[in-house]
């Protein structure tokens, strides 16, 4: 062996894991302590190229039992520190998540005043913290390839410029310094401590990729201590031989290793190694084939160690963490997003409630309301006059909320939603709910109040808003904080608190750690700002924003310390480790992408002409790792992907791969040997799909046939009938097996039909009734499939069985479209939650419509909501019969209903895209129009929909209304009684059970018994409940009534939305029967749809042989050649709306009779399931066609 002669020497190692003989010596090295010259061991300082290869070392040196100096052991970033430490040098300052709020502030405030002509030429132009990632990534490159002094490139200079000043005024030094300052302080005069009492720096391999910087560093060190480097033999234009400090040959023979080297033997290039080669038949199986792989290696020996190569790790480790652990293993821990943790995640989200586009936004407070993760306030006190109130919200309030005063996020939300819930609830029923949704909003704003808006603190400072809206006292609610620092410690406090009485998922990271966490890195931030004299925010956006970055930014790791035999790694992390099997996945050129990374203000000419980031660069570094790799464990599998063409391999696993002349091994995707538990179960429940007896029986053998559902009903569907017979209807017997119907067929199809000879006939003069199409056979009862639990299951056999007290009608309209869509939505209320649109709701357009309806009848008729109208005063002349015969202009009710729509609709007002808008569909008024009119309101001419509306009155002067919104459940509020005889229920005629009936009939109208309209009530009429069958039944009528079902059906002309009022919906005849009922003596001659859109239309079908009126609306004639009475012949000569009456009623009878025994089958059809709220959760559903 030499002396130490060279201050440098190179030697050519065997690429994979350290020597043999180093690590013996560092073995040697932690037992004897003693100096050299004392007889111990040479002092040797090694150099690793990643944290990943330090670790492995000093954990298998420790698992021998040894105390040793880790400070021998270093990366070329923990060198720096220690040499920046040892040359008294100002410490490394952080630069964390809170040294970026500053670094953004200080580069803002350069930015205003021109410090970045080029990116920024404006003083008033905003400044990005995109532009300062951009400019902090591109320095710290710079400054790692020892090219900050030459670059001249925008904003780099100005930049440094401002990290200097940081510096200074820190009294640290910034890492993208480190290097300079280092080179500035190193002499040989002076040694740092760190290599005091060292012979020599062992500097093992590293990539060709290697920082200037670091080797600048490195030869100023070998002038103090000699540097020995190992390296790896092989091409340096191609990339194996790896970084090399200086061109010079490597040593050849024992003689020439320096003396303070353990002695060795000069090992030759080593032979190729082999390895396995496994062909995948997609890039997917990658993941299914390393699991197999492991948990083969560890069945035969559990104590051995593997590593997973994956290029694209970071993209992927989530899942292979995952998977490894539904198999029982763990792997090593790695930094987890802060946000990702309930604990971060909610706490942001509460801390950005209050801003940007969505600032309380219905979504955001209904989850927010709904999550049980934070308590966003502290408990209050007990309500001063009702302990049922709580400050607990109502998401479905909420819900209703934001689409009745259409509440959207964004500025002014608050304030909306303040002023909407602080308004005296119509009914006293709900008042209790929905103050405790203002208590509890109030709670949660007051409780942030320093974070909101300066708007929305001072909507807080008004008294008003703090009364109840039902009890009428003062809500308390705590004093809010001082600032949003005092905010965060309270939340903070709150949490850790909720996560002491909560247990933990395995795995999962306790609250207390993750606000700690924020707490540090938060207080680290205002120690910042107070050291550079920086003013915090206090409140308000920019506190949110840089607590949000800092929140965002954040990371945050379980157990550090954790040493697991599975190690996941990156190409570049598995230099200098070793393991017994070595595993590299996900291997094509997709996801090993070995492309030149880019950097904003970097272009192609100023990379070439600097010599940095080469072209060759990516390639040259992978070929390293894989050679590498390849050396790492006496084990090593390639899972290649090339099988499939879409998934190329990359280009250095091509390179191995061309050459070799041994068949691959094809790895075979096998859904039958499943790796975790679940993966077992899922492949068993596959095996029963294929009807194979798995190895263990199902957890729940009923369930075993849903995945056969949908090609059950798929099946059944395409076996419905389709050919009529002659008389063009299905055959009775051909219903049974009907699993649904389009209800097209029902409100289009024709009324007549030709028979053999020729002749015309309707379906009322048909040889047998009902027939359909076009009468609803509903409910339908298709035959049972035969299979018991499949059966059971879609409710063809007894169910869930519904004891409904009392029905509405659009409950029962839910039963009667989809048993299954009415036990899901109406009996396990199991809707999706709501989502706030934009555009203005349509059940909101509906209200507004009828409200303004009610509001024009009360003004012009005195009628009053629920109340009937007293006959005997109009005809007294004590008020008018109609809005026609008021004699009042159409001008003065646009007046009229225009002042309604102003006190319903608040937010016309606004000027954004959805109420200028509305507010020309209603009023047919621009913006300013409106606000003219607003400031001086007066009559105008009618107008927009409700123009239209006012102008369809003026049609039905002929009969006079006495009703709106009348409650048909009668004067105690039990409901009122709907029944019908057997010989009246199709096709059966069998008895039915009687249900009652609720609900509220928009409109109820008189009509005159003669053509003058002079006689309104028959003295001599009968003051019994009208029979349903008249004809022939000697009963006369006191009074004829029209029931009249107001509809804002968009996209729908009036003679289609009659027709499915009549001959689809239930609701017109129940409304009918319940008004007959509770007034005996009126008989119902009319019912039909009042369309009010663009082309408002009061539709009416009528009873022709009581009503001779005229004006009282556009007359049908739907039910005449439709229905009769089912025990009649076609010659009867019976009241076909009567008949219609009997049969509608029959069908909401026996569909109440149906959910009454369970039958809770599903009649999917693209009518039905098109605004079903329940189609997502149910599998057989239809899709409509686009």
């Amino acid at each position: 062996m030499s002396d130490v002669g060279d201050s440098l020497t190179i030697e050519e190692t065997p690429p994979g894991a350290i020597p043999d003989w180093l690590f013996e010596h560092l073995v040697n090295q932690a037992i004897d302590p003693r100096p050299t010259s004392r007889g111990g061991p040479s002092k040797i300082l090694i150099i690793y190229p990643n944290e990943e290869s330090r670790r492995e070392i000093m954990h298998r040196i420790s698992e021998l039992g040894f105390a040793f100096d880790r400070n021998g052991h270093h990366t070329m970033n923990s060198l720096k520190s220690a040499l920046l430490a040892d040359l008294r040098l100002p410490r490394r300052l952080s630069t964390g998540p809170a040294f970026e709020v500053v670094l953004h502030e200080a580069c803002a405030s350069a930015a205003a005043k021109l410090s970045f002509p080029v990116i920024n030429p404006l003083p008033d132009m905003p400044w990005g913290r995109g532009k300062t990632n951009s400019l902090s990534e591109l320095h710290r490159f710079l400054a790692l390839e020892h090219a900050l002094g030459s670059w001249d490139g925008p904003g780099i200079k100005s930049f440094s410029m401002i990290l200097h000043d940081l510096e200074k005024r820190l009294g640290g030094t910034h890492p993208d310094f480190v290097t300079t300052r280092i080179l500035a302080n190193l002499s040989d005069t002076h040694i740092p401590f760190t290599l005091k009492d060292i012979d020599g720096i062992i500097f093992l391999d590293h990539p060709p990729s290697f920082p200037k910087s670091h080797a600048r560093i490195l030869l100023a060190l070998s002038e103090i201590c000699p540097i020995h480097q190992l390296t790896n033999p092989g091409s340096f234009r191609l990339g194996h031989h790896g970084f090399q400090l200086q061109d010079k040959k490597p040593i050849s023979s024992t003689s020439d290793i320096p003396s303070w080297v353990p002695t060795h033997e000069i090992e030759d290039a080593p032979e190729a190694q082999s390895f396995r080669r496994v062909m995948l038949q997609s890039e997917d199986h990658s993941f299914d084939a390393a699991l197999s792989i492991i948990k083969e290696e560890l069945d035969n020996n559990d104590n051995s160690s593997v590593i997973i190569v994956e290029p694209s790790l970071k993209d992927s480790i989530g899942k292979w963490t995952r998977l490894l652990r539904n198999i029982g293993l763990s792997t090593q821990d790695t930094e987890t997003p802060l946000i990702s943790t309930p604990a971060g995640f909610w706490l942001h989200q509460l801390c950005n409630s209050g801003h940007g586009t969505n600032s309380f936004s219905m979504e955001d407070i209904r989850t927010l309301s709904m999550q049980v993760s934070i308590s966003p306030f502290e408990a209050v006190l007990e309500h001063p006059s009702s302990p049922e109130i709580s400050p607990v919200a109502d998401p479905a309030l909420l819900s209703t909320f934001s689409r009745t005063e259409h509440i959207l996020g964004g500025r002014g939300a608050l304030s909306s939603w303040l002023d909407a819930l602080r308004v005296p609830p119509m009914s006293d029923d709900n008042g209790p709910a929905k103050e405790s949704t203002q208590w509890w909003l109030l709670s949660l704003s007051c409780s942030m109040k320093p974070l909101l808006r300066k708007e929305d603190r001072e909507l807080l400072e008004r008294e008003d808003i703090y009364v109840g809206c039902h009890t009428g006292v003062k809500l308390p609610v705590h004093e809010p904080p001082r600032d949003a620092d005092e905010w965060l410690n309270n939340a903070s406090k709150i949490l850790i608190q909720q996560g002491n009485k909560t247990s933990l998922e395995d795995n999962s990271i306790p609250p207390a750690i993750v606000v700690q966490r924020i707490l540090s890195e938060h207080r680290s931030l205002r120690k910042l700002q107070s050291t550079l004299g920086i003013d915090p925010a206090k409140k308000g956006p920019e506190w949110v924003h840089e607590t949000s970055h800092l929140i965002r930014s954040l990371t945050i790791s379980n157990n550090p310390m954790n040493t697991s035999r599975i190690r996941l790694m990156s190409p570049a992390m598995t230099l200098g480790c070793s393991s017994d099997l070595l595993i590299m996945a996900n291997t094509s050129s997709s996801s090993w992408k070995l492309k030149v990374p880019k950097f904003s203000f970097l272009g192609d000419s100023e990379r070439h002409s600097r010599n940095l980031l080469g072209p060759e660069g990516p390639i040259m570094d992978a070929r390293h790792y894989l050679s590498n790799i390849l050396h790492c464990s006496p084990r090593v599998v390639i899972l290649d992907p090339s099988t499939d063409s879409s998934t190329p391999a990359a280009a250095p696993i091509r390179e191995i791969t061309i050459d070799l002349v041994e068949d691959p091994e094809v790895y075979a995707y096998d859904e039958k040997a499943p790796l975790s538990p679940r993966d077992k179960r899922q492949s068993e429940g596959s095996q029963l799909n294929r009807m194979i007896s798995p190895e263990r029986p199902p957890l729940n053998p009923d369930s075993i046939s849903i995945p056969l559902d949908v090609e059950l009903q798929r099946d059944r569907e395409a076996r419905q009938p389709t050919n009529v017979g002659p008389d063009g209807h299905f055959s009775d017997t051909a219903l049974n097996q009907f699993t649904s119907i389009d209800t097209d067929l029902l409100i289009k199809s024709g009324s007549k039909y030709a028979d053999e000879e020729g002749n015309m006939h309707t379906p009322r003069s048909s040889d047998r009734w009902p027939v359909f199409p076009p009468i609803d056979p509903r409910p339908l009862s298709p035959n049972a499939a035969g299979s018991i639990v499949s059966d059971a299951r879609n409710g063809h056999l007894r169910g869930p069985i519904q004891n409904v007290r009392i029905w509405s009608a659009s409950r029962l309209q839910e039963w009667a479209r989809c048993p299954r869509r009415g036990w899901l939505a109406s009996g396990l209320r199991a809707r999706e939650d709501e989502s706030q649109s934009e555009d203005l709701d349509q059940r909101v357009h509906g209200d507004l419509m009828h409200d303004i309806h009610y509001d024009i009848l009360h003004e012009v008729l005195g009628m009053k909501m629920g109340e009937e109208r007293d006959v005997e005063e109009v005809l007294r002349g004590e008020s008018p019969i109609s809005i026609e015969k008021s004699g009042i202009t159409g001008e003065s009710l646009m007046k009229t209903a225009l002042e309604s729509l102003d006190s319903r609709a608040r937010w016309l007002e606004r000027t954004d895209a959805t109420s200028t808008h509305w507010r020309k569909e209603l009023s047919g008024m621009s913006q300013e129009d409106w606000r003219d009119w607003l400031s001086n309101p007066e009559p105008k001419p009618v107008s927009g929909r409700i123009g239209a509306m006012i102008s369809s009155e003026f049609s039905v002067s002929g009969a006079m209304p006495i009703a709106v919104e009348w409650d048909i459940s009668g004067p105690n509020k039990s409901g009122t009684e709907i029944s019908l005889s057997k010989q009246l229920h199709i096709p059966e005629m069998k008895d039915v059970p009687s249900i009652l009936v609720r609900g509220w009939i928009d409109r109820v109208d008189l009509l005159p018994h003669d053509e003058s309209g002079l006689i309104w009530v028959n003295e001599d009429g009968s003051d019994t409940v009208a029979p349903l069958r008249i004809h022939g039944s000697g009963w006369k009528p006191r009074r004829l009534v029209a029931i009249r079902d107001l509809k804002t059906s968009i996209g729908k002309t009036p003679e289609e939305r009659h027709r499915t009022g009549l001959l689809d919906e239930l609701q017109l005849a129940i409304y009918s029967r319940a008004w007959e009922v509770n007034h005996p003596g009126d008989l119902v001659v009319g019912a039909g749809i009042s369309l009010f859109g663009h082309g408002s239309e009061h539709r009416i079908e009528v009873s022709e042989g009581f009503v001779s009126a005229e004006s009282i609306g556009e007359r049908t004639r739907l039910t005449h050649e439709l229905f009769r009475f089912p025990d009649e012949s076609a010659a009867s000569e019976s009241d076909p709306f009567r008949a219609w009456l009997a049969h509608r009623l029959s069908v909401a009878l026996k569909t109440a009779q149906s959910a009454s025994h369970g039958k809770v089958h599903p009649t999917p059809s693209k009518a039905s399931c098109r605004y079903c709220p329940v189609k997502s959760a149910c599998d057989v559903r239809l899709e409509d066609d686009f």
